[in-house]
């Protein structure tokens, strides 16, 4: 009887420097159960000699040492070898938790899957990253779902197979084709995911990939390109060769496989060895395996590309001029206008939500943000993210996750600011809503789909939810929560001034901005710009839906280069404010009371501003002069001052009616000393008792 629950495979070429730490992590598994198969492929270091030495330690290692043919070759030995249950492969530079294959093991067969997979961290020299894959399977598990069969990366060694399972697809053959090296998990990948019955996930354990260990295959080449053409050309042919439940999947599948054609061409078009005979050869194989699409009508419906054209139209040289131009990458003006971006019109498959996402030197939160955004469990989303001229590695995290999601878009712009970035990813969207996210932010899994949801079923022009922000490791609710839930359960719309001046917990209608032509207009404003943008959708709005159930989640105190306040930032918010009032008395929407909140919240700030200001050091008196006069003039500019006074009573308002920029500069002074002297002595009475601080310290006497 076999008794053997895994059959652990793992293949060795020139691996001496990191063998060890991978067969102590497999040697030493909670799991017992297994065999260890060690296929030695030519090694010309130590590399044999650490299998040998650990044979004699642990009997549950054999070694098959055989003449180099590649890892599919030394996959299948293995694979012929095994009399386990189940069956995993591990890379011989990678390792593995301690419970990975006990816990693989007990989710395959608690489910009767044939394949359980595992989440992955990419290990670099100096750090460790999550997989993208992560937070997908985290979803899925959390829901008791199952995967589907495109919910995967192109990878072997985070999963656990049956057995048999792999005997009945691969049918009197190799799993691996030894004729494809370099690109091997590719059609075994796609094969076993589309075969498979049940895929589960898991969460409680890791697999390690090392990252940037110079192996046989690591680099790009010419010599890689053609393996991964052979990897495509036997997906396309299994693929067209089975029936598919989900004309969905083998889309997605087939997508997969022309995002790879381009990605690989765009890659080696510049190496030297990369002749324009081959170039040409190239091109006419991946127009050939276009054109062998099932669904050709329903493909082009469902994605698109610029290049697709010449895919259709089979032009060799149209497709290799549109090559050599970047194929994220989009410039922009200081205004954030674009040119030869694809906007709405050449969408096939309109997006249900476009995220705007602009970047500035933030390589130490992107990740999480982008993460956030990619495993939306709204997928029908475009991911547009602008690059502001990053001077650290943010652009480079961009890339990554644009290889491995075809929904992340890339511009790029001179150091312009964020309100420009924002109108160039504005003039770019396709959605039929737009969110805006900050990049060192993050949104809960559901945000999009409760924004959507909520604002496509009441047919709102804006849809607003729950935030918090995040100081460190302490969490504050925002203080406009409590009112949002208010008005969801009483089933009421938000009015014109209920929301807090940011724009990033919302969704907004597309063609909306697009009517009322409202984009960031003064889109030099470095801050501030939130505010005028705010002003302008809430008055033209015709429905705001508040939603709960979802948070953004903001992130405070966060070292960037405009957080302090500063003079520079008191101009921008001086500006910001004059914005919004010029657009209040042009503007004829809202009623008179909510002209009146909108204008108190402008003279709120003003003041706010300027007591700030009075903080700064080395700030001249005559600066704060002129900010004061620019205060009362804008003060006067009020169209209904009459029913403004009597809504509304500020001590300082005096100064203001009276024109007193030393009348009030005054005020603020002895505003700062009776603070200081409250804090200092402070009487409080209530009915059984008085309270008294001095210098900080509190007596209570009672009443007789």
């Amino acid at each position: 009887m076999n008794t053997l629950k895994v059959s652990v495979i793992v293949p060795v070429y020139n691996v001496e420097k990191y063998l060890k730490q991978c067969l102590d992590s497999i040697i030493n598994q909670t799991m017992r159960d297994i065999e260890i198969i060690c296929i030695n492929d030519g090694s010309t270091d130590g590399s044999l000699s650490v299998l040998e030495y650990y044979a004699l330690k642990d009997n549950r290692i054999k070694i098959i040492d055989k003449k180099n043919g590649g890892l599919s070759s030394a996959r299948n030995s293995g694979l012929r070898k095994a009399e386990g249950e189940y069956i995993s492969f591990v890379d011989s530079d990678d390792w593995i938790d301690g419970n990975f294959l006990e816990t693989l093991y007990d989710a395959a067969v608690s489910n009767d899957a044939d394949i359980s997979r595992a989440p992955y961290k990419e290990c670099f020299s100096d750090k460790q990253v999550d997989g993208y894959i992560v937070k997908l399977f985290a979803l899925r598990h959390s829901k008791k779902d199952t995967l589907g069969v495109n919910e995967h990366s192109i990878i072997v060694w985070n999963s656990l197979y049956r057995h048999s399972f792999l005997k009945s697809v691969f049918i009197g053959g190799d799993c691996f084709d030894e004729n494809i090296l370099g690109a091997e998990d590719i059609p075994f990948t796609v094969r076993t995911s589309f075969s498979a019955k049940k895929i589960v996930p898991t969460v409680e354990t890791y697999y390690y990939y090392r990252k940037n260990v110079q192996n046989q295959l690591s680099i790009f080449s010419v010599k890689r390109s053609e393996n991964i053409v052979l990897a495509n050309k036997s997906v396309v042919n299994f693929l067209n060769s089975i029936e598919v439940k989900n004309t969905k999947d083998y889309l997605e599948a087939f997508k997969r496989v022309i995002w790879r054609y381009d990605d690989t061409f765009r890659r080696i078009r510049k190496m030297e060895d990369f002749s324009a005979f081959l170039k040409e050869s190239y091109i006419n194989c991946f127009i050939a395996e276009f054109h062998k699409c099932k669904y050709m009508d329903e493909f082009l419906r469902n994605y698109y590309e610029d290049y697709f054209k010449f895919l259709v139209n089979k032009d060799v040289k149209g497709y290799m001029l549109e090559s050599a131009s970047e194929k994220y990458i989009v410039t922009t003006d200081k205004l954030g206008n674009l040119s030869g971006f694809p906007i709405m019109e050449t969408y096939m498959n309109i997006p249900k939500v476009s995220v705007i996402i602009p970047v500035y030197n933030v390589e130490k939160y992107l990740k999480q943000c982008l993460d956030s955004i990619t495993n939306q469990t709204l997928r029908d989303i475009e991911i547009i993210c602008i690059d502001d001229s990053s001077t650290d590695n943010s652009l480079n995290i961009l890339y990554d996750f644009a290889k491995k999601d075809e929904r992340v878009k890339i511009l790029r712009q001179q150091n312009f600011g964020a309100a420009a970035a924002r109108n160039a990813g504005l003039e770019a969207a396709a959605g039929e809503y737009v969110s805006f996210i900050d990049s060192d932010d993050w949104a809960d899994v559901n945000f999009l789909d409760v924004l959507y949801n909520e604002a496509k079923t009441k047919d709102a022009d804006i849809a607003r939810t729950l935030y918090k922000y995040h100081y460190g490791t302490t969490v504050k609710e925002s203080g406009i929560n409590k009112m949002l839930v208010n008005r969801y359960k009483a089933g009421k719309f938000l009015g014109i001034n209920e929301h807090s001046i940011t724009i990033w917990n919302a969704v907004y209608k597309l063609s909306f901005l697009k009517e009322k032509k409202i984009n960031y207009f003064d889109a030099s404003l470095k801050q501030g710009h939130d505010i005028p943008f705010t002003a302008r959708v809430t008055f033209s709005a015709g429905k705001i839906v508040p939603c709960k159930g979802t948070y953004y989640h903001h992130r405070e105190n966060v070292d960037k280069q405009l957080s302090a306040f500063s003079v520079r930032r008191a101009k921008n918010l001086k500006r910001a404010n004059r914005l919004v009032i010029a657009f209040l008395n042009s503007s004829s929407i809202g009623s008179e009371m909510a002209y009146i909140e909108a204008f108190k919240r402008v003279m709120w700030r003003y003041d706010n501003i300027l007591q700030k200001m009075r903080q700064l050091k080395g700030v001249k008196k005559s600066l704060l002069k002129v900010f004061v006069k620019h205060f009362i003039e804008d003060f006067h500019k009020c169209k209904y001052m009459d029913e403004f006074l009597k809504t509304y009573k500020e001590d300082y308002f005096k100064f203001l009616i009276n024109k007193d920029i030393k009348g009030y500069i005054n005020f603020c002074n002895r505003k700062k000393l009776r603070r200081f002297i409250k804090k200092v002595f402070s009487v409080e009475s209530k009915d059984s008792h008085k309270t008294f601080r001095i210098l900080g310290i509190k007596a209570k006497f009672k009443y007789k």
